[in-house]
C-alpha cells in the first residue's frame, strides 16, 4: 500500500496527524513561535531526513513545505539516536551561522550551507533551486525583511550573489572562501552520520540536489 502523502508548497506537515515523517521529495522548513511572538527557524530538511512532533516537542512546532513535497508517515520506534544528533547538528550550525556579528555575513553563510546541502553544484558556483522569501530569510536570521532585502543588495553589488528568477539565487564560487565555518560543520555531520544512520542526510556535501 502506498502510504505516501503530497504536500502543495506552503502548506503544513503538521495539518495531517503523524508523530513523525520521512520526507521523500522536497524541503521543509522546521519553525517555532517565540514567547514574544516571533517566529524562528529550527532546521531545513530534504530527502531523506525525518521530521515530526516526536523529535520537537513544543506546541508551536510547524513543518512548512518550502517547495512541493512527497513525505511518509513513519513510527516513532523507526528512528534512532542518529536522527536526533541530526537535528542537534543543524541546530548547532544555525547557531554558529546566527552568531556572526555582521547581518551581511551572517546571510552569506546562511545562503552558502543551504546551496551546499540543496543546491546544484556548477563550475562558477551554486544554484539554490528552491525559492526563498527575503521574510524567509529574515525569520530564519531573527531579523527583518528590510535588513534581508538590503544586505541582499550588498552581497549582489560585490558579486557574491545573483538572484534568479522565483526567489532562486545564484552563489559565486567565491563566496566559499569568505564561508569556511558552516562548510565544515556539514562535512562533521555527514562524517558522524555515513554508514551508521538509517537516514541520509538531505543535499549530501557530494552532490546536493532537490527535487
Amino acid at each position: 500500500m502506498n502510504n505516501k502523502h503530497y504536500f502543495q508548497r506552503r502548506s503544513n506537515l503538521n495539518s495531517l496527524r503523524a508523530d513523525t515523517w520521512r520526507i521523500e521529495a522536497g524541503v521543509v522548513r522546521a519553525t517555532t513561535w517565540m514567547s514574544e511572538g516571533s517566529l524562528t527557524t529550527l532546521g531545513f530538511w530534504g530527502t531523506g531526513d525525518i521530521v515530526g512532533n516526536a523529535l520537537f516537542r513544543h506546541d508551536s512546532y510547524e513543518l512548512e513545505c518550502l517547495t512541493a513535497v512527497t513525505a511518509a508517515p513513519l513510527l516513532v520506534e523507526s528512528c534512532d539516536n542518529q536522527v536526533m544528533l541530526a537535528h542537534l547538528q543543524q541546530l548547532q550550525e544555525l547557531l554558529v551561522i546566527r552568531s556572526c556579528k555582521r547581518i551581511e555575513e551572517m546571510l552569506l553563510r546562511l545562503l552558502t550551507w543551504l546551496g551546499q546541502r540543496f543546491g546544484k553544484w556548477e563550475e562558477a558556483g551554486l544554484t539554490l533551486r528552491f525559492p526563498l522569501t527575503h521574510q524567509d530569510l529574515a525569520e530564519t536570521l531573527s531579523t527583518t525583511r528590510v535588513t534581508i532585502t538590503r544586505c541582499l543588495g550588498q552581497l549582489e553589488n560585490r558579486g557574491l550573489i545573483r538572484r534568479l528568477e522565483k526567489c532562486q539565487m545564484f552563489i559565486d564560487r567565491s563566496a566559499y572562501a569568505v564561508d569556511s565555518c558552516p562548510h565544515k560543520l556539514f562535512e562533521n555531520l555527514n562524517r558522524s552520520t555515513r554508514n551508521n544512520s538509517i537516514i541520509s542526510i538531505g543535499g549530501g556535501a557530494s552532490s546536493p540536489t532537490v527535487a
